[in-house]
């Protein structure tokens, strides 16, 4: 069954500009606030609160019987505002939001729906370094925080990789098409690509991979709208949580990183991972083995049941 849509409009008050009214999406799987455990989940950049059921872009892990028992667990996702879901409010007239201030919106929701305890913030990307920012913000109301495939810094090379997006998105032809072609060059790895098409050609005489290239950019424009594209886009690139504020977090954090992501370095992810531990923060790291690159995570779907089941325990 798939979980319907709420719209909560929430003030916002931007550090340097007048008050904002916005309206914030978001789905509630499994049972409802406040009679069960909670988790939230933040999403990845081309998903969005359709987290679950048949149509869910993480129904293989999140579900009743799954590593997130929905049976046991009310699950909170959040839309991003703009991140152009169907059904979900326009946000046209709104600035583009980047990763704290999409975190401080979040942060604003879960007041507004009396959410004071969490047990378990997950992101995923992106998403990721939205949730350490809402880490950061609020550092008594979570007692788990789940990275996977993320940092709390984006990087000079993920940086740059969101410079070429944008100027993808900004060409007159096929924008979407283009910026998204490029853009599984990063969610995957070369080995993975080379192993999976062995240089063959399609019956058309193209090559397989370029024909999958193409596939992926025509499938991107049928649910992502352009400025949808450019305002997530915005956001990865301006993750930067100040250390300082995440050590002051009451909890244990967890991050998931694969040694082939091309985008979120493994190499970054455990030298955050290292830091808390060396501030005295509770900190696990779990290697994902995958060839998949970034994109892994989304992949190994039983290597991932591994990792959460055990975190996603209930009473």
């Amino acid at each position: 069954m798939e979980a319907p849509l709420h719209i909560l409009t929430t003030t916002y008050q931007p550090a340097t500009a007048p008050a904002l009214s916005v309206d914030v999406s978001y789905r509630v799987w499994g049972q409802p606030l406040g009679t069960a455990p909670l988790a939230v989940f933040c999403h990845t950049l081309t998903s969005n609160s359709l987290l679950a059921g048949p149509r869910g872009w993480w129904n293989k892990l999140v579900g009743e019987g799954l590593a997130v028992d929905l049976r046991h667990w009310s699950v909170l996702c959040l839309d991003v505002p703009g991140n152009g879901a169907v059904g979900t409010p326009s946000a046209d007239h709104l600035p583009w939001f980047n990763a704290l201030e999409t975190a401080e919106i979040f942060d604003a929701v879960l007041l507004a729906l009396h959410l004071k305890r969490v047990e378990v913030l997950l992101g995923a990307s992106v998403g990721g370094g939205v949730a350490l920012h809402m880490a950061a913000l609020s550092p008594e109301r979570y007692e788990k925080v789940i990275v996977v495939a993320s940092d709390y810094r984006s990087s000079d090379w993920l940086v740059s990789h969101c410079q070429v997006q944008e100027a993808l998105l900004q060409h007159p032809v096929d924008p979407i098409g283009k910026a998204r072609a490029h853009a599984m060059l990063s969610y995957r790895s070369m080995e993975g690509i080379n192993n999976r098409f062995k240089d063959q050609y399609s019956a058309t005489g193209s090559r397989a991979s370029l024909e999958w290239l193409d596939y992926h950019g025509q499938s991107l424009k049928l649910k992502m709208q352009l400025d949808a594209y450019r305002r997530m886009n915005h956001v990865l690139r301006t993750i930067d949580v100040p250390f300082a504020a995440l050590v002051q977090s009451h909890a244990q954090y967890f991050h998931i990183a694969t040694a082939s992501d091309g985008l979120f370095s493994f190499e970054r992810s455990l030298n955050l991972h290292r830091l808390l531990l060396q501030s005295k923060v509770q900190s696990e790291f779990l290697q994902l083995e995958s060839p998949h690159g970034h994109d892994g995570f989304l992949i190994e779907n039983q290597k991932m049941h591994e990792f959460l089941k055990p975190l996603f325990t209930y009473e």
